[in-house]
């Protein structure tokens, strides 16, 4: 939970600038794999279909229990 009242974005930038770096590697050379050395990079579509159900699942259930704390909180 985010308790502080002003976060700044520098701030916000240190906490996410290793995972931001990590996957500009990531794709960089996955990019590279696939144009210069031939890679053919192919992901079945029943995977992603499954995964992206799962997520939009639990993404649901995140999203109506903060509507209901929300909630909640106007009426008190």
């Amino acid at each position: 939970m985010i308790v502080e009242t002003n976060i700044r974005a520098a701030h916000m930038f240190q906490l996410i600038a290793k995972w931001i770096i990590i996957y500009l590697l990531v794709a960089t050379i996955v990019c590279i794999g696939y144009m210069e050395l031939g890679w053919n990079i192919a992901i079945p579509e029943t995977e992603i279909a499954i995964v992206g159900t799962a997520l939009s699942i639990l993404m649901g259930f995140r999203v109506d229990a903060a509507y209901k704390r929300w909630w909640e909180a106007r009426i008190i």
